[in-house]
């Protein structure tokens, strides 16, 4: 089953104390609304596979060929200790978006200060639940004056040896530009205002 959680200001709480509204899915839905989002379809469908019977996939169970052209559009981050989250590959999406690549740099510090408990909250949940999450709305500014709306997909992978979920496999899907929103920064990526926890067999947080 997949339970997602969105900002709704009616119904509930998030772990960031913010008002939300839950919905339940089933996993095999998922594919329905990443309808115009072919890479998250992609990255998906592979990953269930690397997966197999298992939770999640270990480092033993990935072959990125599986990808094939979607593979320029996956990042990889690993979990370097409780707060950091290191980008070992950028996707080329991604370094469009930012204008620049951001390897070996902490995933944690590209959103605004104010913001970053809540990040690092919401990607621990994925780390010890564990679980995915679906990023249904991000915004970026573009150097070019844009305000790019896309989406995401974010899930988990295991080191072969410890077993311990070590790393997230991620994919960006462009939904829109507009023209430049003065409250964005460039190269800042603000928190999804709407997203949806991703139950891959292990519930999601509580």
């Amino acid at each position: 089953m997949v339970f997602s959680y969105y900002i709704d200001r009616g119904i509930g709480l998030s772990e960031d104390c913010q008002l939300v509204r839950i919905i339940m899915l089933d996993v095999f839905s998922l594919p329905i609304r990443l309808a115009n989002m072919p890479n998250s379809i992609r990255l998906l469908e592979v990953w269930l596979k690397w997966r197999g019977q298992n939770l999640f996939p270990v480092s033993g169970d990935i072959k990125p060929e599986m990808l094939g052209p979607t593979m320029s559009s996956v990042g990889i981050m690993k979990f370097q200790d409780p707060n950091q989250l290191i980008v070992r590959m950028m996707s080329t999406d991604a370094v469009e978006l930012f204008g620049r690549n951001l390897q070996g740099e902490d995933w944690y510090s590209t959103v605004p200060p104010e913001q970053r408990p809540r990040r690092v909250e919401r990607f621990q949940n994925i780390r010890n639940t564990p679980c995915g999450i679906f990023n249904v709305v991000s915004r970026f500014r573009t150097k070019q004056g844009f305000t790019v709306e896309a989406s995401s997909i974010l899930l988990p992978a295991g080191d072969t040896i410890s077993g311990q979920i070590s790393k997230i496999y991620s994919t960006i899907d462009i939904l829109s530009e507009r023209q430049f929103d003065d409250n964005i920064a460039l190269g800042i990526a603000p928190l999804a205002e709407e997203y949806e926890f991703i139950d891959i067999g292990a519930g999601v947080p509580g």
